[in-house]
């Protein structure tokens, strides 16, 4: 099976106070998170909660945001935010159902800082398991100046639907001091098999993609993962292999049962694009890098697939720097035998 795709278009302004915007012909919703008191945003990875809604993790957001190239500024700054929302006519765009909030009303973080040593929490991947949900997040030390200057990848659990969420600190990666460490960003997939594999790369946008495994029972247990070595699943963190040759922006995973693949997404810098590549296992061997949305098209990063997506129908979130906002695509895969 070989897969291609036609040019993605551009669905709704998923953050901020903007009404939104679709396709000629396709009815629209409109953005509807300054209500609750988030103006922009960024990342909003996702995953199905299998009770018929989708939970969406933003990083960054403000209230009232300025987006500036050294990095955005703005009011009520928050480390992130969880939102819900319900509806499967993607095709007309998201429509939230509520977030989690405070007593005013304002989206609240769903994981907190240590504020003597971090400058951000930011989530990653999210997948739910036997009933709870499991965050990745990828925590920011104080005072940093790149994107490399990370503390640790690390995991978070809900076991009450996304309401509150504890931090499972046994079950994270800490940077090293050559800010190197393979494990700091991760996202989520898992097939059916009983395990959860855990695709992971480095703190910065320069890294490659590796892969971790976990029995699904034991997701917040890092004794009982295991690291691909390029030929085999191993015990020792320090022999992973390289899965997927970098650079590697922010990644999102998923499995399509419908196609009976894995596909990754991420931006790479050197070539200017989002890419697209699957594989019929999560060992590979992976396709050539698909350039899915060159950023002459449209300049994102962080592409975050939408678990809504079925064969070859495939929506995912993007960011973009300039407004500071998330936005909708949808793009249409060309099967081949």
């Amino acid at each position: 099976m070989k897969l291609g795709f036609k040019p993605p278009v551009r669905i709704q302004q998923v953050t901020g106070p903007n009404p939104g915007f679709a396709p000629s012909g396709h009815a629209r919703y409109g953005t509807n998170t300054a209500k609750y008191g988030m103006g922009a945003a960024d990342l909003g990875c996702m995953w199905d909660n299998r009770e018929g809604t989708t939970f969406h993790v933003f990083g960054d957001n403000f209230k009232t945001c300025t987006p500036a190239f050294a990095g955005p500024t703005g009011t009520d700054w928050r480390p992130n935010a969880l939102g819900r929302s319900s509806n499967i006519d993607l095709i007309n765009g998201i429509r939230f159902d509520d977030f989690n909030v405070d007593s005013n009303g304002d989206r609240t973080p769903i994981i907190p800082l240590f504020s003597d040593s971090e400058d951000g929490l930011v989530p990653t991947g999210g997948i739910n398991v036997n009933g709870n949900d499991y965050l990745s997040y990828v925590a920011f030390a104080k005072n940093h100046t790149d994107q490399s200057q990370t503390n640790a990848g690390g995991t978070a659990m809900s076991t009450d639907g996304g309401k509150t969420w504890t931090r499972e600190y046994g079950c994270s990666w800490n940077q090293n001091a050559r800010l190197t460490d393979p494990f700091q960003q991760s996202t989520f997939a898992s097939c059916g098999d009983g395990y959860v594999y855990r695709f992971t790369t480095e703190s910065d946008r320069a890294g490659n993609i590796h892969l971790l495994r976990v029995p699904e029972a034991g997701i917040i247990d890092k004794a009982q993962y295991q690291y691909w070595t390029g030929t085999a699943w191993v015990s020792d963190e320090t022999q992973v292999g390289v899965l997927i040759q970098g650079p590697v922006g922010e990644m999102s995973a998923r499995y399509d049962d419908l196609l009976d693949l894995f596909y990754i997404m991420y931006h790479d810098d050197s070539r200017r694009t989002t890419v697209f590549q699957y594989a019929a296992r999560p060992t590979g061997p992976w396709s050539v890098k698909l350039p899915i949305m060159p950023d002459r098209q449209f300049n994102i990063y962080a592409p975050m697939i939408h678990p809504r997506s079925s064969g070859t129908d495939v929506f995912f979130c993007g960011s973009i720097w300039d407004t500071y906002e998330t936005y909708l695509f949808y793009a249409n895969l060309r099967v081949s035998r």
